[in-house]
């Protein structure tokens, strides 16, 4: 299907934004005097892509297969995977990002999230003028009790959100049907109940009035992050979330982005482990590695 023009737009602009995150990487491992990892080894597993590097540089993306397909995902192109192995980061990242076949754009954001690494601790973000709070997310920081709230992305942030606001929607591109629970008593009911879930077609508005819109990372490897931070202009605060947020928000935080809740790499030696033997490589960034709360500045919502 041809995209429009608008959209086709939006995607580029998002592309826009990761090569000026891999170019502001590019500056800051300059001024720190460090060297970007080598390329060790290319993870390919159902719903993630994951690249490990050397000097402990990890990082994974989403892919859209298994449980996130929407539809059919073209096949990774495996000789060009393997001319990266013992190449730049950087270099697989440049010239990743503008692919069009996803998985090669997810190998890209998972690159660029080995890069930041260094640039991901909480010394070198609060040296650039970010907060960083690294312990489980109090939601209450960042959300009022009046507030609408979104999620662009039905994972398991939403639970952390039920009880603290007035409302909660869910976008999602998967049907709505994967997310709904038919409950059988005496009559026929159906669930959730705490949320409302809505189709992509619904961003617009629905983003458009909410106080608090929480994107999924995934639209970084899928090209609509720069469309859906649009749609949510009126919005008091929006954020980024998951495991493809794992990138340095300098840039993002530039064009209106106000946090990221996200995970840093603190054991490579684990992440490859559960590269090569996890299941469930989402549960385990979040069991075994640091628990992120990156914020652009010192201000916190107050209770209302």
């Amino acid at each position: 299907m041809q995209k429009s023009d608008e959209k086709m737009d939006y995607e580029d602009l998002t592309i826009t934004l990761l090569k000026h995150t891999l170019h502001r990487l590019r500056r800051l491992y300059e001024t720190a005097g460090l060297e970007p990892g080598v390329v060790l080894e290319i993870g390919l597993k159902p719903q993630w892509n994951v690249v490990i590097a050397s000097n402990g540089q990890c990082g994974m993306a989403i892919n859209f297969t298994g449980i996130h397909s929407l539809q059919e995902t073209p096949d990774p192109d495996f000789e060009k995977l393997k001319s990266y192995i013992g190449g730049s980061l950087v270099a697989m990242a440049d010239e990743a990002i503008p692919c069009q076949n996803i998985h090669m754009r997810a190998i890209g954001v998972a690159a660029m999230s080995a890069l930041s690494q260094p640039f991901l601790t909480a010394e070198s973000l609060r040296s650039r003028g970010f907060e960083c709070d690294e312990r489980p997310a109090v939601m209450e920081d960042l959300i009022r009790s009046t507030d609408i709230v979104s999620v662009v992305g039905y994972g398991g942030l939403v639970r952390s959100l039920v009880g603290i606001c007035k409302e909660i929607h869910v976008t999602e591109m998967r049907p709505r049907e994967t997310f709904i629970t038919t409950v059988i008593g005496r009559a026929v009911d159906f669930g959730p109940k705490v949320l409302s879930i809505h189709g992509e077609r619904e961003n617009e508005f629905v983003l458009g009035r909410s106080d608090v819109v929480i994107i999924t990372g995934s639209s970084l490897v899928n090209g609509t992050f720069a469309e859906l931070l649009a749609y949510s202009r009126r919005a008091r605060s929006v954020g980024l979330y998951g495991p493809s947020a794992c990138i340095i928000p300098d840039v993002l935080f530039e064009q209106g982005l106000e946090f990221v809740l996200s995970h840093r790499i603190r054991d490579p030696e684990r992440f490859r482990y559960d590269m090569v033997n996890d299941l469930d490589m989402e549960t385990a960034l979040k069991t075994h590695q640091q628990l992120q709360v990156i914020r652009k500045g010192p201000a916190r919502a107050s209770s209302a």
